[in-house]
């Protein structure tokens, strides 16, 4: 359906390198994205990407990182100033690794091209120098974060006031534990936002583990989910036993928790590894993935979706071809010129969503208007 007509894609080029990019979670009525750049020798920066949807214009201000290469950032779901990134840095002959939550300063989005400003630390999250830290993940929706090093998952409450975090539970990936390929070390992890957010999901190799974080004791494993590695899972917003995991065998896989014995659904979309996932938050028939074939896919599995689609009597409705639901698969792809290693979906606007290739250019498109009309109307 690749035939289909898209609005013209807004770019933004970044001087650096990057792959870390996040949708400001707290901030519902503002399109914005978080970008981390990955200059091993040059100053690093977050830059706060604004989009107005109006007008098709990006504004942004840029804020100083000085603590060395950024390979994740997150934001916070609770307050719009706060944001964490797990980082390195080289110093002498070693690399120190680390993740900090930081605190936007005030800043008035016309001050573009300025100097960077300086972000505020608030609190650094413990990691030992010698395991880099991979993710920092926010509690859908209170203080309290999630940790992955390579080989261990943490659990941290968080105190904005105290502006401190404390270790609250770890579990440990033994060393041999992982099965399938791959290595024995955590390579990605995602809350569950349904039962109370108590559960997490994480891979290791090709392996998927369930975590119950009130005992840090694994609920499932799925050994060989992927034919290699599991690079991102993300889980349905709306149907609490259905999630999504996608690999380096350039496949996107939809599963049930409840009976992981086969995926519900295998798309084979890239040619390449897929590095993100990411189901729409309102409409979760509607999926993303970036892979390192430099593309974005914008894919429908209205059959998986909590949309319910009964039979449709053609005689007695006149609409009924209007009516169907879209077909399950890719709908359409978006182009960059390297590997795009990070794809979000906007926290204030449904349809509107960025993504990031390693070359530094980040792009901002819509949902089609012929899909988005489909879905609503």
């Amino acid at each position: 359906m690749d035939e289909i007509e898209k609005d013209p894609a807004i770019i933004y080029g970044l001087e650096l390198n990057a792959r870390a990019l996040a949708a400001q979670s707290a901030e519902t009525e503002l399109v914005r994205f978080l970008v981390g750049t990955q200059g091993p020798s040059h100053d690093n920066q977050v830059l706060l990407i604004d989009f107005d949807e109006e007008s098709d214009r990006i504004a942004s201000n840029a804020f100083q990182h000085n603590s060395g290469e950024i390979w994740h950032i997150s934001a916070s779901a609770t307050h719009k100033d706060l944001f964490a990134t797990s980082h390195r840095k080289a110093v002498g002959n070693a690399v120190q690794h680390g993740g900090t939550v930081w605190k936007l300063p005030d800043f008035d989005l016309k001050m573009e091209g300025q100097t960077p400003m300086p972000l505020e630390e608030a609190f650094t999250l413990g990691t030992d120098d010698t395991d880099p830290l991979l993710n920092i993940l926010w509690h859908p929706t209170k203080d309290s974060v999630l940790t992955l090093t390579p080989h261990e998952m943490q659990l941290w409450d968080i105190n904005t006031g105290q502006s401190s975090a404390t270790a609250t539970a770890k579990a440990k990936l033994a060393v041999g534990e992982g099965q399938g390929a791959g290595p024995s070390e955590f390579n990605a992890c995602r809350w569950n936002p349904h039962h109370n957010c108590s559960f997490a999901v994480t891979a290791d190799g090709s392996t998927l583990r369930g975590w119950d974080l009130r005992t840090m004791e694994e609920t499932f494993t799925k050994t060989g989910a992927h034919y290699d590695n599991v690079r991102s899972l993300d889980f349905n917003p709306n149907k609490q036993y259905n999630m999504a995991t996608c690999g380096d065998d350039g496949t996107v896989k939809f599963w049930d928790t409840r009976d992981l014995s086969m995926p519900l659904l295998t798309m084979a979309s890239h040619s390449h590894w897929v590095w993100s996932v990411r189901y729409n938050q309102f409409h979760d028939q509607l999926i993303l993935s970036s892979s390192s074939d430099s593309q974005v896919v914008l894919s429908n599995v209205a059959s998986l979706s909590s949309d319910l689609y009964g039979d449709i009597d053609v005689e007695e409705d006149e609409d009924a071809e209007a009516k169907k639901p879209l077909p399950d698969g890719r709908m359409t792809s978006y182009e960059h010129e390297d590997s795009v290693y990070a794809v979000e979906w906007s926290a204030a606007d449904p349809w509107i969503f960025a993504s990031l290739s390693y070359d530094g250019r980040l792009v901002v498109n819509k949902v089609p208007k012929s899909i988005k009309y489909q879905i609503l109307l």
